[in-house]
């Protein structure tokens, strides 16, 4: 009887094509793995310094916020034409944050075209204005540039506090301190009229009015002798006379 033969399991050689595929898929994994490794880092990365960047922006703009609050809270403008431009404000007024712009000559059409610089820049809290004079002057009512100055103030900012001085009255007797070439063609009757036009405008916008023209006349009607330099432009004494009737609406 014939022997069977027995079978041998011999291993299964792999082919140098077969290892080479697979080392090169191995090659492929491990570098995928190392690019998605290090494309996650840069994603962290990124969103650390991202994060640092916002809370740096939003700390500055926080800062910035309060800056600007406080600018709003401390600054006063005084705006007008020459009468506010000698008024030597910080020698007044305790208040070191008030700003005078005041510029000689103006008239309510130059200040309507310097808000820009003369208020919004300063991002001010309040406002005192005196302007128009020197409308009535060249025979020009101020009123509605007057009401146009407020618009415009409130348009910008809502919470401007605006303090509206009355014109002042002005002395245009044959006292020999007077300059009548310096008063020129205004008068107390016209300076009352347009005042009452202001106080009326003010009422309507719900602004403060100060009636500074009834403190400032003499037993005539007329700008006192000794609150005057010479008709219209106000003395040291009348300074220090209107001084005592703004303090109330500077301080509080």
């Amino acid at each position: 009887m014939a022997k069977k033969k027995k079978k041998t399991n011999s291993p299964v050689r792999s082919s140098k094509k077969d290892i080479t595929k697979k080392t090169e898929i191995k090659y492929i994994d491990k570098n995928f793995n190392i690019i998605i490794l290090i494309i996650l880092i840069v994603m962290l990365l990124l969103m650390f310094v991202n994060n640092i960047y916002m809370k740096k922006m939003i700390k500055i703009m926080k800062q910035q916020n309060e800056i600007k609050e406080v600018i709003k809270k401390d600054k006063i403008i005084f705006l007008g034409d020459s009468i506010t431009h000698r008024y030597d404000l910080q020698n007044y007024f305790d208040n070191k944050n008030i700003i005078n712009k005041g510029i000689e000559g103006d008239t309510t059409n130059d200040v309507l075209k310097r808000l820009q610089t003369s208020v919004y820049d300063y991002n001010v809290d309040k406002v005192v204005l005196l302007i128009g004079t020197n409308d009535i002057g060249i025979e020009k009512n101020p009123i509605n540039n007057i009401e146009l100055i407020i618009n415009k103030l409130q348009s910008y900012d809502k919470n401007i506090d605006i303090v509206v001085e009355s014109i002042y009255p002005v002395n245009n007797s044959k006292n020999s301190k007077i300059k009548n070439e310096v008063v020129g063609k205004r008068t107390n009757k016209k300076i009352k009229e347009v005042n009452q036009e202001i106080q009326e405008i003010c009422k309507k916008k719900k602004v403060t009015y100060v009636n500074v023209y009834d403190e400032l006349t003499d037993e005539k009607g007329n700008l006192k002798l000794e609150y005057t330099e010479e008709g219209l432009h106000i003395s040291e004494e009348g300074y220090k006379k209107i001084t005592n009737i703004l303090s109330k609406y500077i301080n509080n």
